[in-house]
């Protein structure tokens, strides 16, 4: 090994009787960092490695859509408002796929599609079992689950108002769905308080489910076709000042 300045390594001698673990006695072998090369195909895929996760809005947004359609006729008489046949569809079907399509989300690192998915997920499945309880509890049991739902369905109704904040500086098709699910907590908290009756929430409903179909063919569509073909609509409202809105556009 050549003795330049620069060298910084220094070799332990194989030769000396000396006792390796001995601090004192042992030498060590310096590399500077500078001398590390790692090779630029490895730092490229460590740092820029495609997520391998599908879009799960598709799936979430679906369940959605038939969830509240389902919901909607039950509100409007036009099938049973059978609360034994309305669990299945609302602790599985909207609750649990609508889990997935947020843990999904959380891991491709979407803050507002895994926030919005699993707090609502999490709303449709308490649904189901309150619904559960209220066929086989009594009538005490039951008043007092409604107020139990009444005041859950406040405390959704101010969450949702940062979603719906937050959607305005996404597209219109998303704030006119959150739009309407806040619409739609409004007349359910009115509802349980006896001021309305089911018709009202059933039209709110109709208009989520025709709203989260249109969004899951958009984006199926969009992710299959490598661009977007299904208008969404602009932003309405931008956080950001124009100065940072086009250097993000350049």
């Amino acid at each position: 090994m050549s003795n330049s300045s620069d060298s910084e390594v220094n070799l332990v001698d194989q030769n000396s009787d000396s006792d390796i673990g001995d601090e004192n006695n042992q030498q060590h072998i310096v590399i500077p960092p500078s001398k590390i090369d790692f090779p630029e195909k490895m730092l490229v895929e460590i740092v820029a490695k495609p997520s391998t996760l599908a879009e799960p809005s598709p799936i979430g947004m679906s369940a959605l859509a038939i969830g509240c359609l389902m919901l909607s006729f039950a509100h409007f008489g036009i099938t049973p408002a059978s609360t034994a046949l309305q669990i299945p569809w609302v602790i599985f079907l909207m609750g649990f796929m609508m889990f997935i399509a947020g843990i999904v989300d959380a891991f491709k690192k979407n803050l507002f599609g895994s926030t919005v998915f699993l707090m609502y997920s999490c709303l449709w499945v308490a649904l189901g079992f309150a619904q559960y309880a209220f066929k086989f509890g009594s009538e005490e049991a039951i008043k007092k689950g409604e107020y139990h739902i009444s005041m859950c369905l406040i405390g959704y109704f101010i969450f949702n108002i940062a979603p719906l904040l937050v959607s305005l500086q996404l597209n219109k098709v998303l704030f006119f769905d959150m739009l309407m699910i806040q619409l739609l907590l409004f007349v359910l908290i009115l509802q349980f308080f006896n001021v309305y009756g089911p018709k009202p929430a059933g039209i709110f409903l109709l208009f989520i489910s025709f709203i989260s179909f249109y969004w899951a063919l958009a984006e199926l569509i969009e992710q299959i076709a490598g661009g977007p073909v299904l208008p969404k609509g602009a932003r309405l409202y931008s956080w950001k000042k124009k100065e940072e809105e086009e250097e993000e556009d350049n």
